[in-house]
């Protein structure tokens, strides 16, 4: 798997404790904006993400493609995205649940498929009645609509539907 490099994307999955609602509103701006600023300095690729209420998912991929490397960016982001809601919100103990469970999804079609479902789970959580109408996640860097609210790294086309590694990543 070492060799995979960016061919291979993990799923984070991140559930706050006790399904409080910690990352509603001004604390979903907080959790895209410490989210991007790990991206600009960490060597990852953001696919996607969405941000809920009680939980967060993102697609990721590191350079060396290796599962520990992506649960060390999960834990980073967890620690971080913690201490910041602790800090300035004065958000009372943990904010998430232990280790955010990490799964791989593949390349191609499989992420693609990740990825929209992905962006739908607002609407199967009964919080908007389309994917581009929820303001955190990535569909609308995904759909050409308009900036997400932390900058991801969309997968070029390649033939057959699946994303090509060599064309350059997109930033929006």
């Amino acid at each position: 798997m070492g060799s995979a490099g960016y061919d291979e994307a993990y799923l984070l999955a991140f559930s706050t404790t006790g399904h409080r609602p910690a990352l509603a509103g001004s604390h979903a701006a907080l959790f895209c904006r410490v989210l991007a600023r790990l991206h600009r300095r960490l060597d990852f690729r953001l696919y996607a993400f969405v941000v809920l209420p009680d939980r967060a998912r993102l697609i990721v991929a590191t350079g060396d493609g290796s599962r520990p490397s992506v649960e060390r960016l999960a834990q980073r982001l967890r620690s971080r995205l913690g201490r910041e809601l602790q800090w300035r919100a004065r958000w009372p103990g943990p904010v998430f649940r232990d280790a955010a469970p990490v799964v791989a999804v593949g390349s191609g079609a499989t992420m693609l498929r990740r990825v929209d479902f992905l962006h739908r789970l607002p609407v199967l959580m009964g919080l908007v009645s389309e994917p581009r109408d929820w303001r955190w996640s990535s569909v609308r860097g995904w759909s050409g609509s308009g900036r997400p609210p932390a900058p991801v790294d969309r997968p070029p086309q390649g033939s057959a539907g699946t994303p090509r590694r060599d064309a350059p990543a997109i930033s929006g």
